[in-house]
């Protein structure tokens, strides 16, 4: 295998990890939500102070680590694409 063609598999496997990582990304970010969402922390009602859940609160931050996650997954997606079409040689479009 030639020099171009390694560069050309390279930006290839660039772009299929960047869209599957954007993939992954979007479906945690569909299943969980963003990670800024409010959070009641396990209050039933956020005016209500008293009582606090604590099933709820780690609930909470497994679906803000998971948002989180599939933030990160979204943009690392994102940056591979744009390494492999910036590796991608002018001649070959």
């Amino acid at each position: 295998m030639g020099e171009g063609e390694e560069e050309a598999v390279t930006t290839k496997w660039l772009n299929v990890g960047g869209l599957f990582l954007d993939l992954v990304g979007v479906v945690l970010l569909f299943r969980y939500g963003m990670p800024y969402r409010v959070r009641t922390g396990g209050d039933m009602f956020i005016l209500k102070g008293s009582t606090i859940n604590e099933q709820i609160v780690r609930a909470e931050s497994c679906y803000a680590l998971l948002g989180w996650i599939g933030l990160a997954c979204i943009i690392i997606g994102t940056a591979l694409q744009i390494v492999g079409a910036l590796r991608q040689s002018p001649t070959r479009g």
